[in-house]
């Protein structure tokens, strides 16, 4: 019989002792530590978490919310009209249009992208 296919087990406990030890699949979590050290080890399973923007910078609480302008009845009745020739103007017809009706071309854009 081959020596190479014989498995040995150890003997003796000092001999136990110079083996590497088994990897165990599951990383084990000391619960030794604290539990305010435990929540620093342990991550959420949804994934990275987004700090909120107010975390970020202070600057943005201390400015004040940009209100919604909105459109007059007089610009709407253009806007239709318009929209019922060129569902999608260029940039240069909006920048026309913003003039005309005194608008800012972003509100024209965006008027005609959610129309």
């Amino acid at each position: 019989m081959d020596d190479s296919h014989v498995i040995s087990t150890p003997s003796s406990p000092s001999s136990a002792a110079t083996q590497s030890p088994v990897t165990p699949l599951v990383p084990l979590i000391s619960t030794h530590l604290p539990s305010k050290e435990l929540n620093v080890i342990q991550e959420p399973a949804s994934g990275p978490q987004r700090v909120r923007s107010s975390l970020l910078s202070s600057n943005k609480a201390d400015k004040e919310k940009r209100k919604r302008s909105r459109v007059t009845p007089e610009q709407l009745v253009h806007l239709e009209r318009l929209f019922s020739l060129d569902r999608s103007p260029t940039a240069a017809r909006r920048r026309e249009i913003s003039e005309l009706l005194g608008m800012q071309e972003r509100q024209t854009q965006i008027w005609f992208q959610n129309r």
